[in-house]
């Protein structure tokens, strides 16, 4: 088995100390991933397919899962969408056991085809090119990865295109593609720090396309603002911020602003010691556009 965390060491080994800082750029763990992908993509089609009463319903679900979109608007190595990949994938082999184990005529049975989601449903965006690069082989090798762990048939060849899927660009002056999960780790760079970082004529240009919020704003707080601005009516995020997204005006510009136009936050940690190499205590906050059934929120 590929773990995940192999392409965050790859892309680490491609940039130096200084580039990664200055950046913001920080790998999440396979756990800490996981705390996004399972109330933001696993859980809700869980929960969907628990409803279903008929095979009916399931064929339904299988249909809504064919066009259901990922992203990943600082997507790094791919991490993010590798895991959100794979556990597509078992969702869909989730619905085909379930359709198979409720026909009653058994020469029907083992007529389930694998196939229904693909990688061109997942979507990244990276400043970094060599970044772009990998994360677009990240998604074959979870492709590879899910057909040899679900013993999956699915055609493997030709290989799926991702240059429209996987894009060079920055996130924060640059339209989002539609989508119904939002999923990341932004850049953790320190609101005070931007201009040092990131140079005077980049700061001009932020504060100039975000006016409401200005220096003192961690660089992340404006990926939570933008996913929750793309997310449509049933739409559900889930993102890796600095703690300070729960202080001050980076609250205001990340958590407050949320939450006073429409969201839910329904599953979060309020603070953990990061796990990778950063010195930074992080929150990873899930939320959504829809009132959940019950709020979660884990403050250890």
């Amino acid at each position: 088995l590929v773990r995940p965390s192999i392409f965050g060491n790859i892309f680490e080994a491609s940039s130096d100390d200084a580039q990664r800082h200055a950046l913001g750029q920080h790998f999440t763990s396979e756990p800490d991933i996981l705390k996004v992908v399972r109330p933001t993509i696993i859980e809700p089609w869980e929960a969907r397919i628990e409803a279903a009463k008929t095979i009916g319903d399931l064929e339904q679900l299988l249909i809504a899962l064919q066009a259901f979109r990922v992203l990943d608007p600082a997507c790094g190595s791919g991490n993010f969408l590798y895991m959100g990949y794979n556990g597509l994938k078992d969702i869909e082999a989730t619905i085909l056991s379930k359709i198979q184990d409720r026909r009653r005529s058994e020469a029907l049975k083992g007529q389930g085809v694998f196939g229904f989601v693909t990688t061109n449903q997942f979507y990244g965006m990276d400043t970094d090119p060599f970044a772009v690069e990998l994360a677009r082989v990240t998604l074959m090798i979870a492709r590879k990865v899910a057909h040899d762990r679900l013993g999956l048939t699915e055609q493997e060849l030709p290989l799926d295109n991702l240059d429209k899927n996987i894009v060079q660009a920055d996130a924060l002056f640059t339209p989002w593609p539609e989508a119904d999960a939002i999923i990341g780790n932004p850049p953790f760079t320190g609101g005070k720090r931007i201009r040092s970082e990131l140079g005077n004529s980049y700061a001009e240009k932020l504060y100039t396309t975000y006016p409401e919020v200005r220096d003192s704003a961690d660089l992340c707080t404006h990926w939570f603002r933008n996913a929750h601005i793309a997310l449509g009516e049933r739409g559900r995020a889930g993102l890796v911020g600095t703690n300070s997204v729960r202080q001050g005006i980076s609250r205001r510009a990340s958590l407050a602003y949320i939450t006073a136009n429409g969201g839910w936050i329904h599953n979060a940690i309020s603070t953990q010691r990061w796990s990778g190499d950063a010195s930074v205590h992080v929150c990873i906050v899930n939320w959504s556009k829809m009132k959940p059934n019950s709020c979660m929120l884990d403050g250890n």
